[in-house]
C-alpha cells in the first residue's frame, strides 16, 4: 500500500491510497508525477495541487488497467459491461470523477511554453510530455504530463518564468548599481564612498539558480598608516589613522615647528601636506647695552640662555641686570639703562639730633650729631656709593643715663621716666621720719644728678612745759604719742586735756593754762609740775 500526502505549511491537507497493479512500467511515471506535484505544492494553490494530483492518480489507474489487459490477451481490450447510470457506452474508472476510458483516444498536440520546450513521446494512452525551460528560465508547474484514456493530457501546462535574482541592498559607506536589470546574466557593480576602499569582489552576476554570485563586499575606511615623530618632537594622531583622522605636531622645549600644520588622512590613503621639522628656538642678537655700560656676560641666544649687563663707575643700573631668551623667541626684558649715581635725600636725623650735607651725588657725605644729653649710636658719617645708596643708615640718639641713686635710710626713691636724661628722682621717708634736703634730683646732660642726697630723720615733737598750777603726763614725743594735762585742786584747765604728737613734729592744739576756779574765789597762780614718760 502506498500513502501520499500533500502539505501546505506543514499541515496535512489530503491523503491518497494507490492499489498496486501489474503495470510496473508505469510505476516510475507515477512516482515522478507525484514527486512533481509535491515539489510544486508550495508554488501553486494547495487545493489546486491536490485536485491535479488526484486526477493524475485516476489517469495512472486507467493506464495500468489497459496495459494489463493488452499484455494478457494480446488484443485490444474490450470494455467491461458495467453500466453507469443505465449506459453501457463506457467503463467507469478511477474514483468516480466521470472520466471514460477510450483505448485509442488521441491526445492533442502540445505547444512549447514561452522560453522553453516540450518533448512528447506520443499522443496516445500512456505517452508522456516532458517540459523543460531554456537557460535563464525556471519551470513553474509539472514537468511531466501523461496522455490519459479520455484523450486529454493530465494536469495543466507548466510555464517558464524568467530567472530573477531580485534587488541587492546598498552597502554601508558605498552603493551598488545593477545593469541592465535583476534577471539572469545581469551584473551588480559595487562602489565605495570617498575615503573608503572595497574589500571583496566589486561585481556579482545573477546566476541561473536565481542567486547572485559570490558574497557581498564591504567598504572599509582608507588607512593612511602611522607617521614618524620629527626629531626633537612628536606627532599626535586623533582619533586614528583612518580617513578623516588628523595629525598634530609638537616640539620639545627649546624647539619650534618649521610650519604650523595639521595633516589630514585623505581619501587617497595619503596624509595631506608634508611633515614639519622641529628647529631650535633662537632669539637673535641681544638688546644693545647703554652707552655708559656693557654686556658683562652671555650664554648665547638660544632658549634659556642668559645675558648679564653692568654699568660704568659713577652710574647705576636701572632695570633687569640679567635677561634670558624665551620660548616665543623674545628676550625677557629690554637692556637696562645706566643712570648717573645720585643717592638722593639721606635718611632724616634722629628727633634728638641733626645732620649736615652739601650734595647727594657719588662721594658726597652726610654728618649726623646728637643734642646735649644724648649719645650718638651708629655711624656719624654716611657716604653716597656707586650703587646709588648711602654707606650706612642714619644713627640714633640715645639719652644719657645718669644711673640709679641709693635710697636714703628709712626712706625710698622713685625715678620718672627712668634714669636717663632728663628724668627726675623723687625721695620719700617712712612714716615717723622727715626728709632733710631736696625731695627731687634731676638727671643732667653731663650724666650727673643735680643737688645732694637727702636724708630721713626721725620725727620728735618738742618738750612741753606744764602749766602753772598744773602738771602734764606724756606717752612720748614720737608721732602718735599724746600728752594729758591736769590742774591742781582749785584750778581748772582752759582747753582740751589731751594733745597728740603729729607727723609734722608738732603737738596738736596749743598750750594749756590752769585758771582758778570761781568756786574758790578766783584764780590762784601757782607753779605746776611736769611729768614725762
Amino acid at each position: 500500500m502506498l500513502r501520499l500526502r500533500a502539505f501546505d505549511n506543514h499541515f496535512v491537507r489530503q491523503e491518497f491510497q494507490c492499489l498496486p497493479t501489474k503495470a510496473p512500467s508505469l510505476y516510475k511515471d507515477v512516482a515522478k508525477e507525484i514527486e512533481a506535484v509535491l515539489n510544486f505544492s508550495g508554488i501553486m494553490n494547495p487545493k489546486l495541487g491536490i485536485v491535479l494530483l488526484f486526477i493524475t492518480f485516476l489517469s495512472f489507474s486507467a493506464a495500468a488497467t489497459l496495459e494489463r489487459v493488452l499484455r494478457t490477451s494480446g488484443t485490444p481490450p474490450q470494455p467491461p459491461y458495467h453500466h453507469h447510470q443505465g449506459s453501457s457506452a463506457g467503463v467507469k474508472y478511477g474514483s468516480g470523477y466521470g472520466s471514460y476510458y477510450h483505448p485509442r483516444a488521441k491526445c492533442p498536440k502540445l505547444s512549447a511554453p514561452v522560453g522553453g520546450k516540450v518533448n512528447v513521446t506520443g499522443q496516445y494512452l500512456g505517452h508522456k510530455a516532458i517540459y523543460s525551460c531554456n537557460k535563464g528560465y525556471v519551470l513553474v508547474g509539472f514537468h511531466i504530463r501523461l496522455c490519459i484514456g479520455n484523450g486529454t493530457w493530465s494536469g495543466m501546462a507548466p510555464i517558464c518564468k524568467r530567472v530573477n535574482c531580485g534587488p541587492l541592498p546598498h552597502i554601508a559607506n558605498g552603493a551598488v548599481s545593477i545593469h541592465p536589470d535583476t534577471r539572469l546574466g545581469s551584473t551588480a557593480t559595487y562602489t565605495c564612498n570617498s575615503g573608503y576602499k572595497l574589500v571583496g569582489n566589486d561585481t556579482r552576476t545573477c546566476l541561473a539558480n536565481g542567486k547572485w554570485s559570490g558574497q557581498e563586499p564591504v567598504c572599509r575606511p582608507v588607512d593612511c598608516g602611522d607617521l614618524d615623530n620629527p626629531m626633537n618632537g612628536w606627532v599626535h594622531i586623533s582619533p586614528n589613522t583612518l580617513f578623516g583622522g588628523q595629525a598634530l605636531y609638537r616640539c620639545k622645549l627649546g624647539y619650534e615647528l618649521s610650519s604650523d600644520v595639521v595633516r589630514t588622512c585623505q581619501a587617497s590613503g595619503q596624509w595631506s601636506g608634508s611633515a614639519p621639522t622641529c628647529d631650535p628656538i633662537d632669539c637673535g642678537d641681544q638688546p644693545t647695552s647703554d652707552p655708559n655700560g656693557q654686556i658683562e656676560s652671555t650664554e648665547g641666544t638660544s632658549l634659556g640662555d642668559k645675558t648679564t649687563y653692568s654699568c660704568n663707575t659713577g652710574y647705576f643700573l636701572v632695570g633687569s641686570a640679567t635677561i634670558y631668551c624665551q620660548n616665543d623667541k623674545t628676550y625677557s626684558d629690554d637692556a637696562p639703562t645706566c643712570e648717573p649715581v645720585d643717592c638722593g635725600a639721606p635718611d632724616p636725623a634722629d628727633p634728638n639730633g641733626s645732620m649736615q650735607f652739601n650734595a647727594t651725588t657719588l662721594g658726597s657725605t652726610v654728618v649726623y650729631s646728637c643734642n646735649a644729653g644724648y649719645t650718638l649710636v651708629g655711624n656719624p658719617i654716611s657716604a653716597c656709593q656707586p650703587n646709588g645708596k648711602y654707606s650706612s643708615e642714619a644713627p640714633i640718639c640715645q639719652p644719657i643715663d645718669c644711673g640709679t641713686l641709693k635710697k636714703p635710710a628709712n626712706g625710698g626713691v622713685t625715678f620718672y621716666p627712668g634714669t636717663t636724661f632728663p628724668s627726675t628722682a623723687t625721695f620719700q621717708c617712712r612714716p615717723g621720719f622727715k626728709l632733710v634736703g631736696s625731695s627731687t634730683r634731676s638727671c643732667m646732660a653731663d650724666g650727673e644728678w643735680s643737688g645732694m642726697q637727702p636724708v630721713c630723720q626721725k620725727i620728735q615733737c618738742p618738750k612741753l612745759k606744764p602749766p602753772r598750777f598744773g602738771k602734764i603726763y606724756t606717752s612720748g614725743r614720737h608721732p602718735g604719742a599724746y600728752v594729758v594735762y591736769h590742774c591742781s585742786y582749785g584750778y581748772r584747765l582752759n582747753g582740751s586735756r589731751r594733745r597728740v604728737c603729729l607727723h609734722t613734729g608738732h603737738w596738736s592744739g596749743s598750750d594749756r593754762d590752769c585758771v582758778k576756779s570761781d568756786h574758790y574765789g578766783g584764780p590762784v597762780k601757782s607753779h605746776g609740775s611736769y611729768y614725762d614718760d
